[in-house]
């Protein structure tokens, strides 16, 4: 059987983006104070309550 071979290449460009994503999410999670989707929930729950 042969070896798998990736669609693509990973090049260190690649990795380096990748890496930086990881640390701004990083961050981010750090910054806020519990999860951010409760307060995604309230906002969409507050817009369809509006446009009934």
């Amino acid at each position: 059987m042969k070896a798998y071979q990736l669609p693509l290449t990973l090049t260190p460009i690649m990795l380096g983006l990748v890496a930086e994503i990881s640390e701004q999410v990083g961050r981010l999670a750090a910054f806020k104070d519990g999860p951010l989707a409760p307060q995604l929930r309230r906002g969409n729950l507050i817009r369809t309550i509006a446009a009934c």
